[in-house]
């Protein structure tokens, strides 16, 4: 960021592609395995809620920090998890040469919490109208 001419934001909008957030974790692999809950605070706001507002694509933790040699922390990429990245963008450039008829698509309601009566919930939103008028302009740009 700052004042660097080299970070420029427009230039990378103007790409209008898809930017995928790869989530370099500040835990190591093995107690991100045993973890339960997935991702530490910190890693949850740094690597997924603020890239999500920025309009990044959420991945998976490819790197984590490990101890080296020495005992000081470094990052390290996992060439499982990074292969599983470099699919997902692989994937993602598919799509822009798939015409629309042949892309999958989901709808997804949320039902929170769990009754039949609250699917779509959300405050202050029309959730059924917004999902007509999606659904829509789908079939308007030739999703079948």
């Amino acid at each position: 960021g700052g004042d660097d001419e080299s970070w420029d934001a427009g230039a990378l909008a103007a790409l209008d592609v898809p930017i995928l957030q790869a989530l370099c974790l500040t835990s190591s692999r093995a107690d991100w395995a045993e973890n339960d809950e997935g991702l530490s605070p910190l890693d949850a706001a740094s690597q997924i809620a603020v890239p999500e507002f920025d309009g990044r694509l959420i991945t998976v933790p490819f790197s984590f920090k490990e101890l080296d040699a020495d005992g000081l922390p470094v990052y390290v990429a996992d060439t499982e998890r990074a292969a599983r990245v470099a699919g997902t963008a692989v994937r993602h450039a598919r799509l822009r040469h798939l015409p629309n008829a042949e892309k999958r698509l989901a709808l997804v309601l949320s039902a929170y919490p769990t009754k039949h009566s609250r699917i779509g919930n959300a405050v202050g939103l029309d959730t059924p109208a917004s999902a007509v008028a999606l659904l829509r302009r789908l079939i308007a740009e030739g999703y079948d």
